[in-house]
């Protein structure tokens, strides 16, 4: 269930959300959805991730022309104006420093985990904050497709479910285990 009071280029710019199955509903102003009560957008001083920083999260998450979301939560979310201009798939940004992003992606602030529904993004990037929390990364897990990646700090511990493809001094790197399908021999006659 959706309610636009306010379109802009085919994106909500005020309404509300609600959902179908547990019948929450979460506000949207100014392009962001909320979670919860508050709705005083933060402020950043920080400045748009851009460049061969920019470059590398791309290639991380394994960036690509996509119908399925990456997401980006906390500080990763800074990189959401330059990934926007390398491939066009859908951005979801979790709690980002600021709202700047929101007329370009999908900014939910105060979820308590990944908002999304198991095997649907292609990638997600963690930042300090959200890979120290169990419950969030857990999430995190689950709303990969197979082999979709999930890239978080070094210094946080490899979940369950995920195998790590690269590590060096900065961050980690790893795909969600392909899910395992049994065969069996049809029965002959």
């Amino acid at each position: 269930m959706a309610r636009a009071d306010v379109v802009e280029l085919r994106r909500m710019v005020v309404g509300v959300l609600g959902c179908p199955v547990c019948h929450a509903e979460r506000r949207v102003v100014r392009g962001v959805v909320y979670w919860d009560a508050g709705e005083s957008p933060p402020t950043s001083a920080e400045t748009d991730v851009i460049g061969e920083e920019m470059l590398r999260l791309a290639a991380l998450i394994g960036l690509t022309e996509s119908a399925a979301p990456f997401v980006l939560c906390g500080t990763r979310g800074l990189a959401a104006a330059g990934l926007g201009g390398i491939a066009e798939a859908p951005l979801l940004l979790l709690d980002p420093p600021d709202d700047r992003a929101a007329a370009l992606a999908t900014v939910i602030r105060g979820a308590p985990r990944v908002p999304l529904a198991p095997r649907s993004a292609r990638g997600v990037a963690l930042d300090g904050a959200w890979a120290s929390e169990g419950g969030r990364v857990a999430s995190a897990v689950t709303v990969l497709t197979p082999r979709g990646r999930l890239v978080a700090p070094a210094t946080s511990p490899l979940p369950a479910g995920v195998r790590e493809i690269a590590r060096d001094a900065l961050e980690w790197v790893a795909e969600r285990d392909a899910d395992v399908v049994g065969l069996r021999r049809a029965a002959t006659r």
